[in-house]
């Protein structure tokens, strides 16, 4: 007669209990760390693929595009088309690039390109190669054009490199700091307003300046938004404070309503980027991971939601990533093409 089974014990069971809560607690992090690092390649495939996309833009019309495109004085005010979907050819999103009615504008003076409403389904079309999977997988805010509001329009989590200069503009009608921009070499970066430069005018080499990087955008990735009060040092005030937007979104077709920025379809002002440069307005050092700007002007710093690091595409098409802590002057110089700088 075999003796009858025991089972566990009330404290045995206990027992086990607590030890698979202590290896799930060890492997917890383990398991968060992988797919981190999973999304984060993942990021750092969209830059190696938008890296390719400019070159690939460049063989064609022997030029990078512009960040952003003015036309006329009016684009001074309210921009006409964005530099990024120009790529789109070289993206494999050839029907995305063909809804877009490129002649769209005010006749005469040009200007609201992407807030004229003929263009008002493509300002949807979003891209997944521009958002980066650690941050996003959809914009979170939309424009209003000149009589339409969407409620979600396409972003993006990168940058184009715009160098040293606060003022990124290669021509720009009400600008003082025009000539700042052309006559500066050493300071500016390959992308601006209405820029077309050439990879031969890349003298520091094109592994050693920032093509473009990211710079995570949305209201969650960004709970404040730095702003140089009466012109002097930056600060970092909470989202939706006075003196800044009410949210943070890189609209990729730049659509404002004034000087203030885009706005969303509740009327909210929405801070937003397409330049990522490496000083701020006063012209100080704005380092990797500060919060992002608010400006008139499309334009802020690299950041990203890795830890202590963010990832930039060089001009040579590889992708490095650059430490929170890296010096001033070598990030100052990579984002420059004559700042003779490298990583």
């Amino acid at each position: 007669m075999r003796p009858p089974r025991r089972g566990l014990t009330l404290v045995e069971l206990l027992v086990v209990i607590a030890i698979i809560g202590v290896l799930v607690a060890l492997l917890l992090p383990a398991v968060q760390s992988a797919r981190e690092a999973a999304r984060r390649m993942q990021c750092a495939n969209n830059l190696k693929q938008l890296a390719t996309a400019l070159h690939n833009y460049h063989d064609a019309e022997g030029v990078f595009p512009a960040a952003q495109y003015d036309s006329g004085w009016v684009a001074n005010v309210y921009p006409h088309f964005a530099g990024f979907p120009g790529l789109y050819p070289f993206l494999d999103a050839q029907p995305a690039f063909d809804d877009i009615n490129f002649d769209a504008g005010l006749t005469g003076i040009g200007g609201y390109g992407m807030m004229m409403d003929e263009n008002s389904t493509a300002a949807t079309i979003q891209l997944s190669v521009f958002l980066c999977p650690a941050n996003r997988s959809q914009s979170t805010q939309g424009h209003r054009g000149l009589a339409y509001a969407l409620e979600r329009s396409c972003a993006t989590d990168y940058l184009m490199s715009g160098g040293a200069i606060f003022y990124p503009f290669s021509h720009h009608a009400s600008s003082t700091q025009e000539p700042s921009w052309e006559k500066n070499p050493q300071s500016r970066g390959i992308f601006a307003y209405d820029s077309s430069v050439k990879i031969s005018q890349i003298t520091d080499g094109l592994s050693k300046t920032y093509l473009l990087g990211e710079h995570a955008g949305g209201d969650a990735a960004n709970p404040y938004l730095a702003t140089n009060p009466s012109g002097g040092e930056r600060v970092c005030v909470p989202l939706g404070s006075a003196s800044v937007a009410v949210h943070q979104e890189n609209l990729i077709f730049a659509g404002t309503n004034g000087w203030t920025g885009p706005m969303n379809i509740n009327y909210e002002k929405v801070g937003r980027a397409l330049i990522g440069l490496t000083v701020d307005q006063v012209g100080a050092y704005y380092p990797p991971n500060d919060c992002a700007y608010y400006a008139t002007i499309p334009v802020s710093n690299f950041r990203s939601v890795h830890p202590g690091l963010v990832q930039m595409a060089m001009a040579d098409g590889s992708v490095t990533t650059v430490s929170d802590s890296v010096a001033p002057n070598i990030h100052m110089g990579s984002s420059t093409i004559e700042g003779s700088d490298d990583l």
